[in-house]
């Protein structure tokens, strides 16, 4: 019994690589994008939320393939385009952008959206809707894939 359990574990290490495994390089999509968010309502404090003293913090959260973008403004207006142009780096296959916004309580009784586009030098990638009823938050994503080799082929 000793021994198949020996026999075994000899033959089940054998198979385990030598060296630690390397990461790839990761390559990025060098390009001028631009995100703009429109959003059919004014952001505002959930007043429910926890109050941990931090004023810092953001009613408004926005993330590109699980990491936080730096916004110019922590609040959005009404019908006003919020426009982010200095995206963290794309990569070349699919990618996604998170959402996370809260609308006033006083308009619980609505539905609300936000609009997500991203250009590439002016020309539309990506036009979707976010939406959201009665006085829930705004959160979704909006997937996209990107492929350099056919992006790069326009006049």
């Amino acid at each position: 019994m000793v021994g198949s359990v020996w026999l075994y574990t000899a033959a089940r290490d054998a198979r385990l690589p030598g060296e630690p495994a390397r990461a790839k390089a990761v390559t990025v999509v060098q390009a001028d994008f631009i995100l703009s968010l429109t959003p059919t309502f004014s952001t505002q404090k959930d007043p429910f939320a926890l109050d941990t003293g931090d004023e810092s913090t953001s009613d408004l959260v926005i993330r590109l393939n699980g990491k936080n973008i730096d916004l110019p403004s922590p609040d959005m207006a009404r019908g006003q385009e919020l426009r982010i142009s200095r995206l963290p780096a794309l990569l070349p296959g699919f990618n996604e952008v998170y959402i996370n916004a809260g609308p006033p309580v006083s308009e619980s009784t609505l539905f609300h959206g936000i609009r997500v586009k991203l250009t590439l030098n002016g020309a539309s990638m990506v036009d979707k809707t976010i939406w959201a009823g009665h006085g829930e938050r705004v959160a979704g994503t909006v997937g996209f894939t990107l492929d350099p080799e056919k992006e790069s082929g326009h006049d």
